[in-house]
């Protein structure tokens, strides 16, 4: 149907621009089908489906992010790779042109914007987010087993929940990029014995985590740094790292990472 005209757009324009910049990227459909071809590529995306094909001709954010959370879009690479393309593919040269075509939305990301927007929605209030978030303060979605799970059990359930999707041994060196409060490391190294470092542009959520951490007598296994994911040292090794409201294992140390994510 209208796959097939969809495929063509693929072709014309994701390709030409791929190919202008050297970005090295394979983009490929669930049959194998090749959409967009580099000569030594660093990264690998796979549409699943077709109602993915969508967020190819005409992306953002928003749908990048569904897709890839409903598995219909597999991305596959070194992580600083895959950042790295998406600031040029959102850089005013790749945006210009007749045909406009705006990858923008994908990394619209920055230091400074992401700092101003870090304090200007975390750091009004602990007091405030304590009315209504749970007493550990995870700011995303719960898992409810049962219908009269209160929303700290709920928590606690999705908190483990990431942990065995992670696949956590003890021994395990976990990075969580935008750690909030601190509770996924917090219960990553209680209750699976791994060294967690959690990292944050929020200096009230950096307080309280290390507070809380202090409280539970967790400091010599786990930490919260003010930090941007930008900033951390190419040499610290990781084997898994959390991200937002997705989970990626790796089979190599950080920052070299050949990552499988799955929504949390």
């Amino acid at each position: 149907m209208g796959i097939s005209m969809n495929a063509e757009r693929l072709f014309a324009t994701p390709d030409k621009l791929f190919r202008k910049f050297k970005l090295p990227v394979d983009i490929k459909l669930w049959d194998g089908m090749p959409l967009v071809k580099s000569e030594a590529p660093r990264v690998q995306v796979t549409v699943r489906s077709p109602r993915a094909l969508d967020c190819l001709i005409r992306p953002s954010m928003g749908k990048f992010a569904r897709h890839y959370v409903e598995q219909e879009l597999d991305l596959d690479g070194n992580a600083r790779e895959i950042i790295r393309i998406g600031e040029v593919l959102s850089s005013p040269t790749a945006s210009s042109g007749q045909k406009r075509f705006r990858l923008r939305g994908w990394f619209a990301h920055s230091r400074a914007a992401d700092s101003e927007s870090i304090r200007k929605h975390y750091d009004v209030s602990d007091d405030f987010f304590g009315l209504w978030l749970d007493a550990r303060r995870v700011y995303s979605c719960a898992y409810f087993r049962h219908p009269d799970d209160t929303l700290e059990i709920a928590q606690q359930q999705k908190l483990d929940h990431i942990c065995r999707k992670l696949r956590l041994v003890p021994g395990d060196r976990f990075l969580d990029i935008g750690c909030g409060w601190g509770a996924l490391v917090r219960w990553a190294a209680q209750h699976y014995g791994v060294d967690a470092t959690g990292i944050t542009l929020s200096h009230n959520q950096y307080r309280y985590a290390q507070a809380r951490i202090e409280e539970e007598g967790l400091e010599r296994r786990c930490r919260v740094q003010l930090l941007d994911y930008r900033d951390l040292p190419e040499t610290e090794p990781f084997d898994k790292i959390a991200s937002a409201c997705s989970s990626m294992w790796a089979r190599k140390t950080y920052p070299a990472i050949s990552a499988k994510s799955s929504a949390c």
